[in-house]
């Protein structure tokens, strides 16, 4: 028969100050803390936990690590971490517990979890010189981004620019063809109407010639009839002219 004592675990808790992370979170977008809260799941509700050491205690000398679970004499209680991760929406496999209570958090930890910008936690993060160089390199990254925004501001600038000179040109064209056009129009129409006057005027001449064409054929007509008449007498009176 084995002993029926019980091992306690020789555990010690020790509360963080939070004030900052709190400071933080307050500062947090709805759009951010949805980012945040599908990343990390509900642990920012636990800055607001009240935390009963005397409870937590007392309930450690029950928990029994290799079943996962907390051991009465008479019942036992669900495993608390399943719960625990179901409350949270965080694996607790999945992460490794943070056991750096009373350090310094790394500024870039928290810049890249809540999603903030160094500026906007100037008021918070008190003087560091671990924030100061994260601003400068912030800075940076920022001052980069816009040169590169810059630059394509000048290209899509120039690009317009061009458009602007070749649309201008287009448009000075065709004011110039807008008022040649008339001019060249009313030339034309000119042209059309002397040739039209030609063409009347030679009409009129080729039908006066076609007239006097019809009378001098009508006069051949006749000189023609009157020769075939003299020729006929001629024939008629040869044989007495060659009698006599």
């Amino acid at each position: 028969m084995g002993s029926n004592k019980k091992n306690t675990l020789p555990l010690k808790f020790k509360l963080t100050r939070v004030d900052t992370l709190l400071a933080f979170s307050n500062k947090i977008t709805p759009c951010k803390k949805n980012n945040f809260i599908c990343r990390y799941g509900q642990i920012l509700d636990l800055l607001t936990t009240f935390v009963d050491v005397s409870s937590f205690v007392a309930l450690s000398q029950y928990y029994d690590p290799p079943l996962r679970c907390f051991t009465f004499k008479d019942f036992q209680l669900v495993p608390t971490i399943e719960e625990y991760e179901m409350l949270l929406g965080w694996y607790v496999k999945d992460h490794l517990s943070f056991t750096n209570l009373g350090e310094m958090l790394i500024p870039e930890s928290v810049v890249e979890a809540f999603h903030l910008f160094v500026k906007e936690t100037e008021k918070v993060r008190g003087n560091n010189h671990r924030w100061f160089e994260l601003d400068v390199k912030e800075k940076k990254a920022l001052r980069d981004e816009s040169d590169l925004e810059i630059q394509k501001l000048n290209l899509s600038l120039h690009d317009i620019n061009g458009k602007v000179e070749v649309e201008h040109r287009l448009k000075k064209e065709t004011i110039r063809v807008s008022y040649i056009t008339p001019l060249v129009w009313r030339e034309k129409c000119h042209k059309v109407e002397l040739a039209t006057l030609s063409v009347e005027h030679w009409r009129d001449h080729f039908s006066v010639m076609k007239n006097e064409s019809l009378g001098w054929l009508n006069e051949k007509t006749h000189m023609n009839g009157l020769l075939d008449t003299y020729v006929g007498y001629i024939n008629l009176l040869q044989p007495a002219a060659t009698m006599y």
